[in-house]
């Protein structure tokens, strides 16, 4: 039993194990990046820079301009207008030029981008895409300096094999690029940002990376690790072989913008130009774009450049590479706390609630864990709003789990500790007893009632003369080996062995079990134990032990039948004259020389299945009138037993 019991414990535990590495991979996976995204959308409260504006090409600009794709020379004039006149700080074209369109006006728009200096042009690279090494040359001077001091093999895990790049007209030109791709999370959401590309042994700006060079004039970093750095500014990157920055959102730039950054119309743009080559009053002042930086993309719902983001699954292309740009000029993007910060917060959360669960009452348990884990959510949002980000969903399903397994655990252990508890007690008290017990306090507790029972005295032939031959370890097998035999027969028979008086033992039928038929319980149980005795005189016989023979005497009758004794030490017995006069039935066995004699109360219940012979009607000790006493010779019948 107990060995079956610790193989369950095992199993438990393995099974423990199993289910909570699958419920670690299970909220990493798919409930972690949701609960991010949420805390995300609660704590982006901050504003975005004013000095980043948007130009886009909308649904309005398509109407004024004309259907899609434009000649090329409105992307000229666009650039001109922001350069020449508003004198921004820098132009961030999110879109790649990859085909031809009207030959004269490709000419012309190649000729008037040679003449800036503020536009950074997109391209973007991939792993899937062969290499391109006739585009080596004009590459290089697109390419930043870069130290990087990670270990050759993960550096080369971040490799990419192929580029999606605009016309080499276009590359050629004095502009700078950038790649403008922003690659998703598996689940489809852009959640984070790779600053640098590593193509063909160089290094590529991303786009906003681009841009702050440009700002900063600066186009030398570092890179350690998981951190990348110049001599202005210190990223922390996701970690060293995933180069990636989480990147900051930013709220609405006014109440129901759809972007955080403000936004001109495309048209407006160019209409401005036109009217102020013109001497005309421009639509939007040149003053009003003086030292921005500016990203000109599409927002046009059929050009179609919207991207699931946390602050929503259609959010305007042009607007991430603005927060990027954003992040990275003010040093925003969120910081991601080492792993062992995440392996500390899910160790000390779980381990809390699971010993809260394992110790407590199962409602305590889940007050004071659920105030723990709504806490840590308290901790990860004020975490959050500081620009750090933590394992938010992963330590609460892991906390909730170790409290579920704790409750199990506890559950099993008290089990296991319960089934010891009653084989245990089980030896001193009976097992009808301990389950009446367990199951209704009132049990457990000073006090009885009166109620009919049948008694029956069991007492060992010549006990003191078996004491003086054998020796007192011999005397203890016998009587071990005999009360062995005699014990379950009781039980079988709904009995309960109440104590062991030397070599004599008492048991009461009809008071736990509730069972009308204990008359004759009683006495088939003592037919039984006589047939036994039978069978222990041969084998005592063969070990050279003396011949032992037992009395019964059974009476029914109404007794006391409780607990008495002290709130600390108490003993659960019958008391009263029916017990007296069965003890003393028994008696009568050796004046008889008579095996089992009942009185004549249980005699009336019991006749229909048994053979008597009445032998007396004797004077009982502490009683005034007579009783009726009978030997059982045999049994007629056992359908009514038990």
């Amino acid at each position: 039993m107990k060995q079956f019991s610790y193989q369950k414990f095992w199993v438990l535990i393995i099974i423990t194990v199993i289910l909570a590495i699958s419920a670690f991979f299970f909220a990493n996976k798919f409930i972690e990046p949701k609960v991010y995204d949420f805390f995300v959308r609660l704590s982006s409260s901050q504003k975005a820079s004013s000095e980043i504006v948007n130009v886009v090409i909308d649904d309005e600009s398509l109407s004024k301009i004309g259907r899609w794709p434009w000649k090329r020379t409105y992307y000229a004039d666009i650039f001109e207008y922001l350069e020449n006149y508003a004198n921004v700080n820098a132009i961030a074209f999110d879109s790649i030029i990859s085909s031809y369109g009207d030959k004269q006006s490709d000419k012309e728009f190649f000729e008037r981008l040679n003449n800036l200096n503020q536009p950074v042009l997109g391209m973007f690279f991939t792993k899937n895409i062969q290499n391109q090494p006739e585009l080596a040359s004009i590459l290089n001077k697109h390419k930043i300096k870069m130290i990087d001091l990670r270990k050759s093999e993960i550096i080369k895990k971040t490799n990419y094999s192929g580029i999606s790049h605009s016309l080499k007209e276009i590359l050629s030109s004095n502009q700078k690029i950038g790649s403008v791709l922003i690659q998703p999370d598996e689940d489809g959401i852009i959640r984070k940002l790779e600053p640098f590309v590593l193509y063909n042994s160089n290094y590529y700006p991303s786009m906003s990376l681009a841009i702050y060079s440009k700002i900063k004039n600066s186009n030398e970093f570092i890179i350690k690790k998981n951190e990348f750095f110049n001599d202005l500014d210190y990223f922390t990157l996701q970690s060293e072989d995933k180069p990636f920055l989480f990147i900051k959102w930013y709220k609405p730039y006014k109440k129901g913008a759809s972007m955080s950054h403000k936004s001109y119309s495309a048209w407006q743009i160019i209409k401005s130009y036109e009217q102020i080559k013109n001497g005309q009053k421009p639509m939007i002042s040149p003053g009003e774009l003086n030292g921005k930086i500016i990203v000109v993309g599409a927002t046009a719902t059929a050009l179609n450049d919207f991207k699931p983001t946390p602050l929503g699954l259609n959010y305007p292309g042009v607007d991430i590479q603005a927060t990027c740009i954003d992040n990275f000029l003010n040093n925003d993007f969120l910081v991601k706390l080492p792993e062992k910060f995440n392996i500390l917060a899910i160790s000390l959360l779980s381990i809390t609630i699971f010993a809260l669960a394992y110790s407590l009452s199962i409602l305590y348990s889940i007050l004071f864990s659920t105030f723990l884990m709504f806490a840590y959510l308290i901790f990860c949002l004020i975490l959050f709003s500081k620009g750090y980000t933590i394992a938010i969903a992963t330590p609460i399903v892991f906390s909730a789990f170790s409290m579920t397994a704790g409750f199990a655990i506890r559950y099993f252990i008290e089990n296991i500790k319960k089934q010891k508890f009653q084989t245990t007690m089980a030896k001193y008290v009976s097992k009808n007893v301990m389950a009446n017990v367990l199951k209704d306090e009132k049990f457990s507790t000073l006090g009885g009632r009166k109620k009919e029972i049948t008694v029956l005295f069991a007492d060992i032939r010549g006990f003191t003369t078996l004491s003086e031959t054998l020796e007192p370890e011999e005397v203890s097998e016998v009587l071990n080996s005999y009360f062995t035999q005699m014990v379950p027969i009781v039980e079988k028979y709904n009995g309960v062995v109440n104590k062991f008086i030397g070599d004599a033992l008492m048991a009461i039928f009809g008071d736990v079990s509730d069972n009308e038929n204990h008359p004759q319980n009683a006495v088939l149980c003592a037919n039984e134990m006589l047939k036994t005795i039978k069978n222990l005189q041969k084998k005592w016989h063969e070990e050279g032990k003396p011949k032992i023979e037992i009395g019964i005497g059974i009476n029914t009758g109404l007794a006391f039948v409780g607990n008495i004794g002290t709130e600390s030490r108490m003993e659960y017995t019958a008391i009263g004259d029916t017990i007296n006069l069965a003890s003393r039935i028994e008696a009568h066995n050796r004046i008889y020389h008579t095996k089992l004699l009942i009185s004549d109360f249980t005699h009336n219940r019991v006749k229909n299945i048994v053979d008597t012979i009445k032998i007396s009607s004797v004077e009982i000790k502490g009683r005034n009138e007579t009783v009726d006493i009978y030997e059982v010779i045999n049994l007629i019948q056992t359908n009514d037993s038990k």
